[in-house]
């Protein structure tokens, strides 16, 4: 796909490809919620949402905090997780060239079984294995030092502030208000307990801590020599194993 990266975010493509994924993410969602409304004036919204995109007019809203029986989720409104999808989607594809191959969570990468197999032939090859689970690492991931990475790889201040608005986000719980100076890069995907963003593209499935490790593969000995990464599990991903041979470091 040719044009900017923002041009691309705004395009009918892309936009169809978001509102069809959060169609399908929010289907079970009570019928209050604001999904619903956007399905019903999408022919009417769409082009506002184009406009206000390529204007550089869109500002993320804040994130309602909604709380369950058995878990606490926030979720970012029906629109602006399908301009977080979007921006995925377009991401994904401009950051992947930049991103160790051996992300096998990233899309395409192989995931687990890939990680395995990969770990299996490194186990092999002596001098030592290095594991590491580094706690809460995506929680306290420094927004200025991932903006400077980005930096590196983004020249579109439109969408380096939409990055920017989707990390500092806000968070609405009854009458409290906080906001995110630190960590998640869960969910874009990623992000959120509704999966969505700069997830998949620059978030922790998807890119945004790979920029953020590139300069300790680099030292590991080169960004696609030796580091294998195998998931542990842990809530919002904030649990990674990983194993190299000579050394690691989550991705």
């Amino acid at each position: 796909m040719n044009g900017s990266l923002l041009t691309q975010i705004a395009s009918d493509a892309v936009l169809q490809q978001a509102y069809d994924w959060l169609c399908k993410r929010r289907k079970d969602y009570p019928a209050q919620a604001d999904v619903w409304h956007l399905r019903w004036h999408w022919p009417q919204r769409r082009p506002q949402l184009q406009a206000d995109l390529r204007q550089g007019r869109y500002r993320f809203g804040p994130l309602q905090r909604v709380r369950g029986r058995e878990a606490t989720m926030e979720i970012w409104s029906a629109s602006d997780a399908l301009v977080l999808k979007a921006m995925a989607l377009v991401l994904g594809r401009h950051l992947k060239p930049h991103l160790s191959p051996r992300c096998f969570h990233l899309a395409d990468h192989g995931g687990a079984k890939a990680a395995v197999r990969q770990t299996a032939i490194e186990v092999t090859r002596p001098p030592f294995i290095f594991r590491t689970d580094v706690k809460q690492y995506y929680a306290n991931i420094d927004h200025g030092v991932l903006e400077g990475l980005l930096r590196q790889h983004i020249n579109e201040e439109p969408v380096l502030r939409l990055i920017q608005g989707y990390l500092q986000r806000t968070v609405v719980d009854d009458d409290w208000w906080e906001t995110a100076r630190f960590g998640p890069v869960v969910g874009l995907s990623a992000v959120a307990a509704d999966g969505c963003v700069v997830s998949q593209a620059a978030g922790r499935p998807h890119g945004c801590t790979g920029l953020v490790l590139r300069p300790v593969y680099g030292r590991l000995g080169g960004v696609g020599a030796n580091p294998v990464e195998t998931a542990a599990g842990g809530a919002g991903g904030q649990r990674d194993a990983e194993r190299t041979k000579g050394g690691t470091a989550p991705g």
